[in-house]
């Protein structure tokens, strides 16, 4: 029959171990420890001088961005000095367009004002025009009533010369016939 052994204790398998030499743990440890120093170094030396070269260009072209940026900031400062210029030219253009309104306003109610009047004015003109007519033929009436009496006037005096001519004649003939005929006043006055 064979025999089973029976186990060692923990602490006695370390003595064990001490005593003989390097354990099995102590030489992964190495191991791991060596690859550790084996992969920094070959991180620092080989694709780190990539990266590195690639951060300085990196940095290169941040420094580029800066000034670039730097640049249009300053000229993005300037526009909006132009444009504040602008806004102060374009406020004072909106006070001179809201004086020419206002005038044009006050020159419009001023206009509607002398509408106003030249249209009183009108109807003024327009009523005396009517009188005037009115007049006018009130005296072409008158007119025509005097041309009458004129015509009459002048008729009357035609008639009347003629009367006067036969008065005269009648006179005349009145005188004519006391010549011829005796003066019995003269025999009247005797008896």
């Amino acid at each position: 029959m064979s025999s089973i052994a029976a186990p060692r204790p923990l602490s006695a398998r370390r003595s064990a171990s001490r005593e003989g030499g390097p354990s099995t743990f102590q030489i992964l440890w190495s191991i791991v420890a060596a690859l550790l120093i084996v992969g920094l170094l070959a991180l620092v030396f080989g694709p780190g001088r990539g990266i590195r070269t690639d951060i300085a260009s990196q940095r290169a072209l941040i420094t580029s961005q800066l000034r670039t940026t730097r640049v249009q900031l300053a000229t993005t400062e300037r526009q909006l000095d132009v444009t504040r210029q602008q806004l102060d030219i374009t406020t004072q253009q909106l006070h001179i367009a809201d004086d020419q309104r206002r005038i044009a306003l006050e020159q419009l109610d001023i206009t509607k004002q002398q509408l106003q009047l030249t249209r009183r004015q009108l109807d003024l003109t327009e009523s005396q025009h009517r009188i005037s007519l009115q007049t006018l033929m009130v005296a072409q009436q008158q007119l025509a009533i005097a041309q009458q009496q004129l015509a009459r006037t002048e008729e009357s005096i035609g008639i009347q010369r003629q009367l006067l001519t036969i008065a005269q004649q009648t006179l005349e003939q009145a005188k004519e016939i006391n010549r011829k005929t005796p003066d019995l006043s003269s025999l009247n006055g005797q008896q």
